[in-house]
């Protein structure tokens, strides 16, 4: 359970530390897992890959890759090929089970569209510190931090801090109907009812670097809900490269004397080579549902779910157990 929850954790992280553009690659990759400072996954080689590319009007798509040492273990993918909408999904490369849906999409436009933050001239730093209070943040003077001189900028959001800002987003709430049902139908007069019946204590701590060759980010998140404790410690250092960004990430998430951990690095880069397109679709099967009706398809795709489950299982499997 903790090791999934690591793993959870990490492509959760994967899936916000960017924005898209034209072809963009968001890469998980090496990543080791500890228990109680021990290794209890050591995942080098092993690739998550979520991936938005277009090389024309026609040939589009979004998919989810898998691989071990350049080895392609699954994919899941959506996209466009010859006019119209495709779901197919493998154990490796190509497709073993792949949908027609009888309409189109125009993913091209919408991939087209996408950017990443400023490229090489982005820097992760600047970009939380515009975005953090300034009555959260104070100067922390010049530090050593990996062997380089730094600046350094502390922040803070204290408990009740945290409680102040809880207090407006439950008023906020509160102008919601779907929110303030969902809450009377949980029990709860407001979104401060349910946070006082949980009991939720909340305060993240941190530092940002700056330096001629550093930019990066600790934070410390220690909240509390009833009586049970969880403390989170987060590190990101970041990188630019010629087509993007490289995110180098740590995380410790301690419960009750019990801790879990993971390093990994994270790419987020223009994907120049879409070998993937066109996508291969000769196999595909029609569906009889339109692309309006997404319980329909959705119903159809799920007649073979067994086929995907597998697929999914076993390449994960094979990825995480190193083949």
């Amino acid at each position: 359970m903790k090791k999934s929850l690591a793993i959870l954790l990490a492509l959760a992280m994967l899936l916000s530390t960017c924005a898209w553009a034209e072809g963009a690659r968001l890469r998980l990759k090496d990543m080791q897992i500890y228990e109680d400072g021990e290794v209890t996954a050591d995942l080098t080689g092993f690739c998550a890959e979520l991936a938005a590319a277009t090389i024309g009007e026609g040939d589009s798509g979004i998919r989810l890759y898998c691989s071990e040492d350049g080895r392609g273990l699954l994919n899941v993918t959506f996209g466009e090929a010859d006019g119209e909408t495709v779901f197919g999904y493998g154990a490796g490369d190509g497709f073993e089970k792949c949908y027609r849906i009888p309409a189109s999409v125009p993913l091209h436009d919408a991939i087209a569209g996408l950017n990443l933050t400023r490229r090489g001239d982005w820097s992760l730093v600047d970009a939380l510190a515009d975005v953090i209070p300034a009555d959260c943040q104070r100067e922390g003077g010049v530090v050593d931090y990996g062997g380089e001189e730094c600046e350094a900028t502390m922040f803070e959001f204290s408990e009740d801090y945290v409680n102040s800002l809880l207090q407006f987003l439950s008023m906020l709430a509160s102008f919601q109907p779907d929110v303030r049902k969902a809450l009377n139908a949980a029990g709860f007069d407001s979104l401060m009812d349910a946070i006082g019946t949980a009991n939720l204590r909340l305060s993240i701590l941190g530092e940002l670097y700056r330096g001629a060759n550093t930019d990066a980010v600790d934070l410390t998140v220690s909240a509390r809900v009833q009586q049970y404790p969880l403390e989170v410690a987060l590190c990101v250092e970041h990188a630019p490269v010629a087509n993007g960004h490289v995110f180098g990430v740590s995380a410790r998430i301690g419960a009750e004397g019990d801790d879990v951990a993971f390093t990994a690095e994270v790419e987020a880069v223009m994907d120049g080579d879409a070998a993937w397109l066109p996508l291969d679709v000769s196999g595909a099967e029609e569906l009889n549902s339109s692309l309006t009706d997404v319980s329909g398809i959705l119903k159809e795709i799920l007649q073979g779910k067994d086929g995907l489950m597998n697929v999914l299982g076993e390449g994960l499997a094979n990825g995480l157990m190193g083949g």
